[in-house]
């Protein structure tokens, strides 16, 4: 009979998906500029993160750029998307 870690052992590897990545990243920079940054204005592909939203957001984004990836390595670990764009 198998025992309940050798059950579970296949959900320890389960990494975050895009969408996961994508909503703690839009959480990051809401509560980083007290805005409200929409689904639609990022998209993640290929591990990085490109913003689709105002220059001025943009600029605030690159700005701070080394903060947000901060909090984020804090919440996704090592599955964190690796830059900004």
């Amino acid at each position: 009979m198998k025992s309940c870690a050798d059950l579970l052992a296949k959900y320890q590897n389960l990494k975050p998906t895009d969408s996961i990545k994508k909503e703690a990243a839009i959480e990051v920079i809401n509560k980083l500029f007290d805005l409200k940054l929409e689904k639609k204005e990022l998209s993640i592909g290929n591990n990085i993160i490109r913003i689709n939203s105002s220059t001025k957001l943009k600029s605030e984004v690159f700005i701070h750029k080394a903060e947000i990836m901060r909090s984020l390595r804090e919440i996704l670990g090592k599955e964190c998307p690796k830059d900004i764009k």
